[in-house]
This record gives C-alpha cells, sequence and structure tokens, in this order.
C-alpha cells in the first residue's frame, strides 16, 4: 500500500478489500462485498452517494493537518468523517487482493447493534460531515441521505413485520448480498465516480 502510494502521488489512501471471520476464525465471508461498483479509483463523491466503502483496517493514508477534526468526537463512529477528509485532499486507490481479515463478535460496536440503529448513527453522521465539510448541496450527499433514509425505511418495516429469529437469520445470511444490490438498484444509472 506504501509502494501504491508512492507511485500514485495524486491519491490521499488506498484500501483493499477483506474477508468477514468469526470468533474462532472461521471465514464467514471471503470478500466482504464492498465497494458497490469495482474500480480503480474512489472519490469523495462516491463516498458521499455509496456510503462507507472502504473499511478502516484496509485504509493506508497519507498525513494531513484535518485527519481527525476535532468535532470528530461528536459522530458516533469516526471512519466516514476521516474518509471524507482524506477524500478531500485526494481519491482513494482500491486493491482487489483480499488483504485483511474483520472478526465478528459480540462485543463490537456494529455487530452488536441492529441494523435499524446502524442505519441510523449513519445518517447523523452523513449529516455531520455535510454541516462540517459543507458538502450538502453536492448531488451525491443528497442521494446518500435518500438512500439511507430508504434503508431506515426498509429496516424499520422489516423489524415490525417479521420475527426477530428470522430477521436475524436473514440479516446474517443474505444481508450483505441483499444490501449490496438494494445499492446498485437505489443508484441504477449514475455515472458518478
Amino acid at each position: 500500500q506504501v509502494d501504491f502510494l508512492e507511485n500514485h502521488p495524486e491519491c490521499s489512501g488506498c484500501y483493499h478489500k477483506i474477508s468477514q471471520i468469526d470468533e474462532a476464525g472461521n471465514c464467514l465471508h471471503i470478500d466482504m462485498g464492498y465497494p458497490p461498483r469495482r474500480q480503480e479509483y474512489y472519490s469523495l463523491d462516491y463516498l458521499l452517494q455509496y456510503s462507507n466503502f472502504s473499511p478502516m483496517l484496509s485504509v493506508v493514508f497519507k498525513n494531513h493537518a484535518e485527519v481527525a477534526p476535532e468535532w470528530i468526537k461528536e459522530a458516533p463512529f469516526g471512519d466516514m468523517i476521516i474518509h471524507a477528509g482524506n477524500l478531500l485532499q485526494g481519491d482513494y486507490g482500491f486493491i482487489d487482493e483480499v488483504m485483511g481479515n474483520y472478526r465478528i463478535h459480540g462485543g463490537g460496536l456494529a455487530s452488536s447493534a441492529s441494523r435499524l440503529n446502524n442505519v441510523k448513527v449513519t445518517l447523523d453522521v452523513y449529516r455531520l460531515i455535510g454541516e462540517k465539510f459543507n458538502l450538502s448541496d453536492r448531488p451525491s450527499f443528497f442521494q446518500g441521505i435518500r438512500a439511507l433514509k430508504i434503508s431506515y425505511l426498509a429496516e424499520w418495516l422489516m423489524q415490525k413485520v417479521l420475527p426477530v429469529p428470522f430477521k436475524k437469520k436473514i440479516d446474517a445470511v443474505y444481508g450483505v448480498k441483499i444490501r449490496s444490490i438494494v445499492r446498485r438498484i437505489l443508484m441504477l444509472g449514475s455515472n458518478m465516480r
């Protein structure tokens, strides 16, 4: 990754694919499913439109003054804020290889929270990014907010209609694929980089 950044001075960072494993180290997903569209470079507009596409554990980025702005403390999580600040400096490059693992366990912040709560806090982070980086007038920001609101509504409806064990099974077995397909459908026809 350092070699990649040295060979691509226009990029602010780069990342790679990851797999998902359980507490015992068993592989759950060989490829976590991001990003929704594979390409060589990813921009700030791509982040705003499609949400967080680069798992923090796989990112190497160049140092700059606003890597973690003071207001990051207002957010329920900070990785999207760090990515947005980096992407203001230049695109991320992508290495299309699985080079790391994300471990799912009961004590994890994202895995222990409901999908509904995860979407809600992501909306909160989006609003902070839009306000603090002055990005809320960008079409990509509007598209990302719209997609998250639709996701929130869908998660809320599923929580109301589906029995809890059935919803958990759907999330565990099909969740990543379903969300990826829904994101693609929502953004169909967009040529945004």
